[in-house]
Parts: C-alpha cells; structure tokens; sequence
C-alpha cells in the first residue's frame, strides 16, 4: 500500500475520532482546546496526504527525472562515457529526440584530426556535418562570442565536443566521451 494512502486514512480515522471527542465535551460543558487541536492536526495530515503522490505517479516522475539527467549529461561532451545500469535507463535516453538529428556522426579519427587554433568551418570539412550549438555566450560577431558544438557518435552514446571563441570562430578547447 501507498503510505499516501494509510496516511489518509489513519488521518479520516483520527478526524472523526477527535470530532466524537469534541462533542462529548460539548455535552459534558468542558473544555474543547485539546480535540479542536486534534481535528486540526488530522485535517494538516490528511492534506499532507493527498500530495503524497502514487507509486505509479513516482515511477512517471523518476523516469522523467533519468532522461533529463541523461540528456543533460550527453550534452556536457564528458570525457568519460555513459554507462547504464539497467534497461530503463538505456530505454529513456534512446528516446531523446536530440539523440542524432542527422545521419552523420563523428569518428575517433575524426575527432583526432580537429586541433586548437582550427576554425569551426575546418571543423565542419574534416566531420563533414555542422555540430549541434549546446551553448552560446557573448555578442556574436565580437572577440567575446563562444559556442560549444557537439557531434554524436555511431553508437548514440558517444560524444565529442569543441569551444570556439572570436569573430573567427576558432577552436579553443575540444573534448570527447567514448568515441571508438
């Protein structure tokens, strides 16, 4: 059972409970602070109950949870791969729609060939495909502008990404996570 559950109805249970105390000191002329206080105490449980969510609403919301943190860490280029621990896990990340937009990927030899000082559009020649702009910061056209790319790999799970800076759009950083 749902302790959502239980705790609503422990909470009923105790509502009517002290709402039998209440009116027996009624009848009985004394005083009724300790069962008006009980009826509140029950009515804040019985709240506090209802937004306990589900089970089911917990596993919707966990799955939710894993998919996002996946994307948000495909889209982070770490240099270490993901690993999945079990099918759930590789179910939701192989749904995300920004898995692979396109049909080109980037290689190990690819990434190899990409070095500092190169301009995105050298980039784009050697991959042969534009990168996926995950990040953009600055004015564009001035020496402050930066935009990290990112490519995915054949597998779907490899990444590899680079930071360009400047007017020119040049290479300053690169980093890759399970490329073969």
């Amino acid at each position: 059972m749902d302790i959502g559950f239980v705790l609503g109805i422990c909470s009923f249970l105790g509502f009517i409970a002290c709402l039998i105390w209440l009116i027996v000191m009624v009848a009985q002329k004394r005083s009724k602070r300790y069962s008006l206080i009980g009826i509140g105490v029950c009515f804040v449980l019985f709240i506090v109950a209802l937004s306990i969510p589900s089970s089911k609403e917990s596993v919707t919301v966990n799955t939710k949870a894993q998919s996002s943190s996946i994307a948000i860490s495909n889209r982070m280029a770490s240099s270490s791969s993901t690993e999945f621990t079990n099918n759930d896990d590789y179910t939701a990340y192989t749904e995300q729609e920004d898995l692979s937009k396109n049909e080109e990927y980037i290689t190990k030899d690819e990434y190899d060939k990409i070095k500092s000082g190169m301009t995105y559009a050298q980039v784009v020649k050697i991959v042969g495909s534009e990168g996926e702009a995950y990040y953009e910061s600055g004015d564009k056209g001035t020496d402050d502008y930066v935009v990290n790319y990112m490519w995915h790999g054949k597998d779907g799970f490899s990444t590899a990404s680079i930071t360009c800076t400047g007017k020119s759009q040049k290479v300053i950083a690169k980093s890759q996570g399970g490329l073969k």
